[in-house]
């Protein structure tokens, strides 16, 4: 009888959340903050005496839809450039059959390795300091372009569920106040190793919620405890 409910409790905190009503995680980055890094004046005012200059923020929200698949949603507000386009990790399994539903008009189906340019401009990823694998969403004019700020939001449903990991996004090198500067913005963490951690509110070492794995990691690692409670018990 022990041995069910211990088995029963497991299971209950591997799946449960799951059976009394949609999970939700949401958090943010910011160069205020530390935590985005890039080049131009989407994360340096450069001595701008332009009062409505504002560093670089990103925010998501990764919902369970409750039938297999999790819905990615990501806001990005930059000051004045368009973007160009925006990169999102993903695992190195993640294809086209794992993108579904996008709601953005500017999906690519670049899910490709996307190559560094550590300190190089005038490349198709100007100063990406590693390389990222995953989708890649070209932006182009869809943005909401206002005189002193561009906002975006990207959205999509994947089978996969949420993981810590990294994006990049850049401008087209046009408009602003210095022409020709190079727009470019990453999460702090890029350089690091993502951390194995299950998905959670807030950011994990300055690391964004990307879709990965199927279950997520702390599933597993419940139900491989639970699997061992059993040997030990027998």
């Amino acid at each position: 009888m022990k041995k069910s409910l211990c088995v029963a409790c497991l299971m209950l905190c591997a799946f449960g959340v799951h059976s009394f009503g949609a999970v939700s995680y949401t958090g943010s980055l910011e160069v205020a903050d530390g935590e985005l890094e890039g080049t131009g004046f989407w994360v340096n005012d450069n001595g701008q005496t332009d009062p409505q200059w504002f560093p670089a923020y990103l925010s998501w929200t990764v919902t369970d839809n409750e039938n297999g698949t999790w819905n990615y949603t990501y806001n990005l507000d930059v000051f004045r450039a368009d973007v160009s386009h925006f990169v999102l990790e993903a695992s190195p399994s993640f294809g086209d059959e794992n993108l579904l539903n996008p709601i953005y008009p500017g999906v690519s189906n670049d899910i490709i390795t996307h190559t560094a340019s550590p300190g190089v401009e005038d490349q198709p990823n100007p100063f990406l300091p590693q390389d990222i694998y995953g989708p890649k969403f070209d932006i182009g004019d869809e943005g909401l372009a206002e005189p002193d700020y561009t906002s975006i939001q990207i959205s999509f449903d994947s089978d996969r569920a949420p993981i810590w990991g990294d994006f990049y996004a850049k401008c087209g090198k046009t408009g602003g106040p210095i022409l020709g500067t190079q727009n470019t913005l990453w999460n702090q963490g890029l350089l690091i190793d993502d951390p194995l951690a299950p998905a959670d509110n807030g950011s994990l070492l300055n690391h964004v919620l990307i879709p990965d794995t199927i279950p997520e990691p702390a599933t597993m690692v419940l139900l491989g405890l639970g699997g061992l409670l059993l040997r030990r018990r027998k």
